[in-house]
């Protein structure tokens, strides 16, 4: 598998000092204006996403009964995933207003987002579980 980044070599094949290699990557001005909008696009949904996941785990915590406990549960996960946002868009931005670490910073930002879409993945996966769960209990009881 080759890299767009990185040109392939071969044993023993002698670099070019002057060559780009993944440690020095810089992304071009149009690649930097997709950083710079991601960036700024995820910032305000992790932030809105944290406001709102607080005001509902306040909520979930005052009402008291089960499905405020389950309330609150969903506040703080919205809470942790508007925090990876705002870090992973944090790593955006600085693409496009640092130099030296371009590869470094998207991998960053690429972990924090493998961060979001694992806790999501496990979430549905037992939301779907509970549904299924659930409907053999109600089928049972017919």
């Amino acid at each position: 598998m080759s890299n767009r980044f990185v040109p392939p070599r071969t044993t023993g094949e002698v670099v070019d000092p002057g060559a780009v290699s993944a440690a020095n990557y810089e992304f071009d001005q149009n690649d930097n204006e997709v950083f710079s909008g991601l960036s700024k696009a995820m910032k305000f949904v992790g932030v809105i996403s944290g406001v709102l996941g607080v005001l509902q785990a306040i909520g979930g915590l005052f009402s008291g009964h089960l499905q405020g406990i389950l309330t609150a549960g969903e506040g703080f996960v919205m809470i942790l995933i508007g925090g990876w946002l705002v870090s992973a868009s944090g790593a955006l931005g600085d693409i496009v207003t640092t130099q030296g670490n371009d590869i470094g910073n998207l991998m960053f930002a690429m972990r924090k987002l493998k961060s979001v879409y694992t806790l999501q993945a496990v979430l549905l996966g037992l939301a779907c579980l509970l549904v299924i769960v659930v409907l053999f209990l109600v089928i049972g009881h017919h």
